[in-house]
């Protein structure tokens, strides 16, 4: 069911995590670096296989991914409005590209000559919101960039973050989802603002008053094409400390809640991972027997 709390998972996750430190000949834990070396391990399409990590899931069985209801207030921090739509959350999709001219800078040199790394780190998160009169795929993507702070931690810092269907609303055969969606986000933030009680008009202005001060946000508006973004100038760190490591999986944690995830194969980049590392420095060939326990207890879909 996607909980990283369930016994099992925390057997396999620290047996995994304890076989991969002898692959790699460790004597410490300060001996290991994932993320000062992981700019090549660290490329291409994650799917996260652990239940979604937003706060305020709304009651419900736990043993369905259709269940991992949210409201769109609630995970969003109230940015996307209508904020009392009930989303469902299929799925959530991380990429992770080189910046430009990164790649070929760092080719070739060895880990202790690469200095600290940057990568573009984009979630984006797969819903289906519960319209009015049926259901509506949606994509929230927020866009940020990752980079090392520590052996084991990576700092992520995101910019912006866009609400936005996943079916072409211009297209002819859009038919009831293109009239569905018009009707539940045109001019969405001016009605919910509108139909606000005034001290709580008072209380978000206040706040995106104090958040343009701190941060820079902008927060989102009513577009013409009936999308919503948000965009901080100046965004705040945030960060996930590397758990464990491989070609097929990364397990982090994120403020605590573990969160692991399985990589979408695809062509591999031209800056393989495996071409820089030796086999006790990335523990290759891990106990599939533990990767295959943690896949089938948590949620997958």
């Amino acid at each position: 069911n996607g909980d990283v709390s369930h016994p099992g998972v925390v057997e396999a996750l620290e047996d995994l995590v304890q076989h991969a430190a002898s692959e790699r000949e460790d004597n410490n834990d300060s001996e290991w670096s994932p993320a000062h070396g992981m700019w090549y391990a660290n490329q291409g399409r994650w799917k996260s296989i652990t239940a979604p990590p937003f706060t305020g899931r709304l009651p419900g069985p736990d043993h369905a991914n259709q269940d991992c209801k949210f409201t769109l207030g609630r995970m969003s921090f109230g940015m996307f409005k209508p904020t009392d739509t009930i989303c469902v959350v299929e799925d959530i999709i991380i990429t992770i590209d080189p910046i430009e001219g990164e790649c070929k800078q760092r080719s070739g040199k060895r880990r202790s000559e690469i200095p600290a790394w940057s990568q573009t780190y984009t979630v984006e998160v797969l819903l289906d919101l519960q319209g009015p009169a049926t259901t509506l795929p949606a994509k929230l993507t927020n866009h940020g960039i990752c980079y090392p702070i520590s052996p084991t931690r990576v700092g992520i810092k995101f910019s912006r973050g866009t609400l936005e269907p996943r079916f072409d609303l211009s297209r002819h055969d859009a038919g009831g989802l293109a009239s569905a969606w018009t009707e539940l986000f045109d001019n969405a933030i001016a009605k919910e603002t509108e139909s606000r009680p005034y001290l709580d008009q008072v209380s978000t202005w206040v706040s995106n008053g104090f958040l343009k001060m701190a941060v820079g946000l902008e927060p989102p508006s009513d577009e013409l094409d009936l999308t919503q973004t948000y965009k901080i100038q100046r965004p705040r760190r945030r960060h996930m400390d590397i758990v464990y490591l491989d070609e097929d999986f990364r397990v982090s944690r994120h403020r605590g809640t573990i969160v692991v995830e399985e990589r979408i194969a695809e062509e591999e980049p031209d800056c393989a991972w495996e071409e820089h590392y030796s086999i006790p420095e990335r523990a290759s060939r891990v106990n599939w027997t533990n990767q295959s326990f943690i896949k089938d207890i948590v949620w997958v879909r």
